[in-house]
């Protein structure tokens, strides 16, 4: 039977040329498997239980990697690392955290898309129980089909919708990894992605998130202010607000006058008292210059005292040549002295006293201050009666205008002021913010980076809906078998050393082959086929009759099994 592998080989290296190139049978682009591209999985739309992307009608590889980002693609802007479950067609996300607006779509990093059926056929040395397939002869089904996941050889289970199926084959994979088989599972009903919780990562993306709506606000405001003229809106409310101040300018002027009459009435009285101190003090001259002569003469009578007190000591003392001389000026003296205490009496019957001479100085100098003050006020208070004055003249040359006011009443009862100074505050930032968004960005990408989940190359149980290549397993359980092409049920077969399982529906569609390739004998066999076809099952009372086919009903299902929690297994 080793010239059906040629066959198979053949017919899909035909498929793979016709389709244009390695794919994988669901129509994915081949990738490098050393250097992954990124590929948009979908718009991200709210359910019920939160994010999630719309699959189906696509078959997608196994994702090695999930983020969440704009039009761009992950390395063009913000990307969140996520991860999700696939199920039934529909990609559900888990809670990524702040997610920031731009990244509205899922990209994802694909398993290498090249289709592994030719390396695995071509690769097939001994496989015994994919030559019993190839044959269409699996091994006699007999007993609890739980049974066939644990006995050697090649069976099938057929079932419908909710019969079980894909729980049987789960549950199955976990007790056979227990009893220490490693099993690979081919499965695409349920893949499983997890991304580990951080901080640090929530903590980027928040800051991201502030940054992306201080931008989007930024846009809408632009949008909002598109016919404000802030300088036209100023002017319009300068006119008004000066309009508005006449009134009260007006008043501050009847003030200002009332202020200016009292100091003009106060520099008229300093005036008065000015005169009034300098008449005073004039006529005091005489008393003035009379004081002066009395201290004069008073200083001089001093003086001759003294020269007199010291002459009487000489003279009286001893007798002396000269004395008869001093004495002569001695009794000069005398005559000197009397004549000077006269005219010291006369000066002090015209002086006034030193006391009222300070008290005229004062007061003329307090009424020189007084004077000098209430010229400074009364200045003051006309400059600012000048002032007040012109300014109601220019206020009143600017009416605010009809259109003025409209204007005003228009922007403010859309708040456009507010959201203008809003705007001015937000473009003040938004330079940093651009710069911090680019830091912020890569260091995400890198915490994403991180936080990449990574296989296991030695887990017992391998799930997945892609063949490995180079592996080889103690079980296979293949599920969905009714849709696979044969040659992928076979290779999948052929990697298992004692146990191989194929579970499906008679009632899934085809496998889809081109145009072009349904007059190929060979790839309707080998690609158009299933595994359930190719043994002569194509309905459900096929399988009843066949003797290599367990048949699952859903009220089997709903009695054979009781719920158990689900394992951890690697995702293909």
């Amino acid at each position: 039977m080793a010239h059906w592998r040629r066959d198979a080989a053949s017919a899909v290296a035909t498929e793979i040329a016709h389709t244009g190139g390695g794919r994988h049978p669901h129509g994915q682009p081949h990738t490098d498997p050393q250097h992954p591209t990124w590929h948009e999985l979908g718009p991200l739309r709210v359910a019920d239980d939160g994010l999630a992307v719309d699959l189906r009608g696509q078959q997608p590889p196994a994702m090695l990697d999930l983020r969440l980002a704009g039009p761009d693609g992950p390395r063009g802007g913000a990307a969140v690392p996520a991860g999700g479950q696939l199920r039934r067609g529909v990609l559900r996300l888990d809670d990524p955290g702040p997610l920031p607006a731009e990244c509205d779509r899922a990209w994802a990093r694909l398993a290498d898309t090249t289709d592994p059926r030719p390396a695995v056929l071509e690769g097939l040395d001994h496989a015994p129980l994919a030559d019993r397939l190839a044959a269409g002869k699996p091994d006699r089904a007999h007993g609890d089909p739980r049974r066939a996941c644990f006995l050697p050889g090649v069976r099938l289970i057929q079932g419908g919708p909710g019969t079980g199926k894909t729980t049987l084959l789960a549950r199955a994979a976990v007790d056979l990894a227990d009893a220490g088989h490693r099993v690979l599972l081919l499965s695409r009903t349920d893949r499983t992605l997890t991304v580990a919780t951080d901080p640090a990562r929530a903590s980027v993306q928040q800051q991201l998130v502030d940054i992306s709506a201080a931008e989007r606000r930024i846009a809408d405001l632009r949008v909002q202010l598109a016919d404000f003229d802030p300088e036209a809106f100023a002017a319009a409310a300068r006119r008004i607000d000066e309009n508005h101040r006449i009134g009260s300018l007006e008043t501050t002027l009847v003030e200002a006058q009332h202020v200016h009459d009292a100091a003009a009435a106060e520099l008229a009285a300093a005036r008065q008292e000015l005169r009034r101190a300098r008449t005073v003090w004039e006529h005091a001259e005489d008393g003035r210059r009379g004081l002066a002569e009395h201290r004069a003469l008073s200083a001089q009578l001093a003086d001759l005292d003294a020269q007199l007190a010291r002459l009487h000591l000489t003279v009286d003392r001893r007798r002396y040549r000269g004395r008869a001389r001093d004495r002569a000026s001695l009794y000069r003296m005398e005559r000197e002295r009397d004549t000077l205490r006269g005219r010291v009496e006369e000066a002090a019957a015209t002086a006034i006293t030193a006391e009222r001479a300070s008290a005229l100085d004062t007061t003329l100098s307090d009424a020189h201050h007084w004077l000098d003050e209430a010229a400074r006020a009364e200045s003051e208070a006309y400059t600012h009666v000048e002032a007040l004055h012109a300014k109601i003249a220019a206020l009143r040359a600017n009416t605010p205008t009809d259109a003025d006011v409209r204007l005003y009443a228009d922007c403010v009862e859309r708040g456009l002021p507010e959201l203008q100074a809003e705007h001015d505050e937000l473009a003040r930032v938004a330079g940093e913010h651009a710069a911090r968004r680019g830091q912020l960005q890569e260091r995400l990408w890198w915490l994403g980076e991180r936080a990449r989940p990574h296989d296991l190359p030695h887990e017992r149980i391998v799930r997945t809906d892609r063949l490995p290549v180079g592996e080889t397993f103690d079980v296979v359980l293949v599920d969905d078998a009714g849709s696979r092409p044969l040659s992928e049920t076979l290779a999948a077969v052929a990697l298992a050393r004692h146990t191989a399982v194929i579970a499906g529906d008679t009632g899934s569609p085809q496998p889809w082959i081109g145009p072009g390739l349904r007059d190929d004998p060979a790839v309707r066999r080998w690609c158009g086929a299933t595994a359930f076809t190719h043994c002569g099952i194509r309905t459900e009372a096929d399988a009843v009759d066949h003797a290599g086919c367990y048949v699952l009903t859903a009220d089997a299902a709903a009695s054979a099994w009781t719920a158990r929690p689900a394992p951890t297994e690697r995702t293909g």
